[in-house]
């Protein structure tokens, strides 16, 4: 009877050991899981971050070319060459320096400065300052030549 007990008792100590290694190799693939899970969701947010700034940056060009827009409309309108012009804004930088407050003052601007609000916009700047000066107008809605 005793001889019994004791192979009982191993019996089960064996049980007991093969249960705790089916449970640790159970709590080792949950584990496992659960990072690829957490790798996952990681990712998940990066993208969420990454296309956050996207649609960011596309709010700003949006905002950007509406404000355009209306001071292109605002700029077509102009019949006084010293009447106040609309900037032109630039989706990175703003408004350049320089840009001329009037159309009489962008009849008065030198080369090098039409040349660098030309540049500013990724306009080309080629040519005479004439046809940069024309160029910069039609850019900035201007539809009468003074």
């Amino acid at each position: 009877m005793l001889q019994r007990t004791w192979e009982m008792i191993n019996e089960l100590q064996n049980t007991t050991t093969r249960n705790n290694a089916q449970v640790q190799l159970t709590l080792n693939r949950l584990e496992n899981t659960m990072n690829r899970l957490a790798d996952t969701v990681n990712r998940q947010e990066d993208t969420v971050n990454r296309l956050e700034d996207t649609v960011n940056r596309l709010e700003r060009k949006v905002d950007v070319v509406d404000y355009n827009s209306q001071a292109r409309l605002y700029n077509s309108g102009i019949r006084s060459p010293d009447q106040h012009l609309e900037p032109i804004r630039t989706p990175e930088a703003g408004i350049p320096a320089g840009f001329p407050l009037t159309s009489a003052q962008l009849s008065s601007l030198p080369t090098v400065q039409v040349n660098a609000l030309l540049n500013a916009y990724g306009i080309a700047a080629d040519g005479t300052l004439d046809s940069k000066r024309r160029r910069f107008r039609r850019f900035v809605g201007i539809v009468i030549n003074f």
